[in-house]
């Protein structure tokens, strides 16, 4: 976690909100398969956690929940298939879209 505090510090938390968020987003990298961890995966998962806590929510657990939220079905899908997400399937965070197209035509092939 240690990475990733000054992504929450600079978001305009206090202390222990910081701390909170830090419980938060280590909660959700559990969750994780230890390989279906890239970098882009860990930033969006802080980004959820800080855009919830934003809005007052400061239970660790249900922010971890909620982050783990946005990388849905999909994330599941691909980990099974290969044990990690590659990041080949995270170019485009932004665009879940085309991910998932990524994802179907990486399944037809």
């Amino acid at each position: 976690m240690s990475a990733i505090v000054p992504f929450f510090r600079d978001s305009g938390f206090d202390a222990e909100a910081t701390r909170i968020l830090g419980e938060a987003y280590d909660i959700a990298c559990r969750a994780l398969h230890p390989k279906g961890r890239p970098p882009v995966v860990q930033e969006l998962l802080a980004r959820k956690i800080i855009q919830v806590a934003q809005r007052g929510e400061r239970d660790p657990e249900r922010l971890a929940t909620i982050a783990l939220g946005i990388l849905g079905p999909f994330h599941s899908d691909v980990t099974r298939r290969f044990g990690l997400v590659p990041n080949f399937f995270m170019s485009a965070p932004d665009a879940p879209e085309i991910v998932e197209k990524l994802w179907d035509f990486a399944k037809s092939a």
